[in-house]
Formats: C-alpha cells, structure tokens, sequence
C-alpha cells in the first residue's frame, strides 16, 4: 500500500501503526535450547560423562607414576606431551570407592591451562543432549560436591564440571593428603 496518494496525517497514521505493530513482541517466544555434547565414560560400576569441548586426547591406559601422600583417588600422575599431569579417578573421589584397574583409557581434559586425566575402564561414545534434559537429582551427582559435578545426564551419566575439578583446592596433591 503506497502513501504517496494520503495526506500527511493519513499517512502518519498507517506508519505509527505499523511501528506498534512491530514493535509488539511475539505471541510465543521460542528459545532454542542449548544443546551440550557429551563424552561419555564408565569407570568401575558407574557412568560419567564431561562435555566434549573440554576433551584434549583419550589414551590408552598406562600406570600412572604414584606420589607420595596423595588420596586414593589420585593415583599418581603421567606426562603428556610434555606436561605433567595429575590422574584422576572419579569413582573413587565421588563413589568413596576404589575399584580395581582395569585395561581401559585415560581422557584428558582442559580448563584453560590446567589440564587432568580421568581414569575410564570403557568410552561408550559422544550423546548430544539439552541441557535442560540434565538434572541435579539422583544417581551419584546427588552424592558429591555441587562443584564437581554438574548434574546427572538422561540415562544416569554423571556429568562432571571438569572446570571446577582441576581448580580445586581439595584435589591438589600434597603430603598432607594421606
């Protein structure tokens, strides 16, 4: 519809009501929702999972170089291209158990420079899922510390915040740790 055959407040009229209508907001408003993917582990009786972004390389298992007064869910530390790096295993630290090792992988994660391996009897492989489809209930994420783990994933995988867990004071290795 041209305004070039209106009067000046005719066609004033029809482009105010054109910004209002613009203006207004939808009538439903989708949000997309943020999807995260997954690497996901089992270590011992238990699944876990860490987001994918945060994965440097999964290694063959070998034994880790034990130290001197660390947990049992630090069995020690292996070099990787060059680093120094502290081996992790979640089981232990989440389920209080040490299970036996077993012939499995190691994956290693990274938050900004710091860098952890985590100790997998078996990866079952990359899931894609909604964030909005993890949970905070259930399965061990309702036992362990809030900063280690994000939440618990469809299927009961529990999601560590691998973030929090290479800057946590608690899991530095030390000879008071024994």
């Amino acid at each position: 519809m041209s305004t070039s055959g209106l009067d000046g407040d005719a066609a004033q009229r029809i482009l105010e009501e054109r910004a209002r209508r613009l203006a207004r907001p939808p009538a439903t408003i989708s949000t997309p929702h943020q999807a995260l993917d997954l690497l996901v582990f089992r270590r011992a009786d238990a699944v876990y999972a860490v987001d994918a972004v945060r994965v440097v390389e999964v290694l063959r298992r070998t034994r880790p170089t034990p130290l001197p007064g660390t947990r049992p869910f630090l069995p020690g530390v292996i070099h990787h291209r060059g680093r120094i790096v502290a081996v992790l295993d979640a089981h232990a630290l989440i389920a209080s158990g040490v299970a036996p090792a077993q012939e499995g992988q190691m994956v290693v994660v990274a938050a900004g420079p710091a860098r952890l391996a985590l100790v997998a009897d078996e990866i079952q492989g990359v899931r894609t899922i909604s964030v909005d489809e993890m949970t905070t209930a259930g399965g061990l994420a309702a036992r362990a510390p809030a900063v280690w783990v994000r939440g618990t994933a469809p299927g009961m995988a529990t999601v560590l915040g691998v973030e929090d867990l290479v800057r946590d004071a608690r899991l530095n290795i030390d000879e008071a740790g024994a």
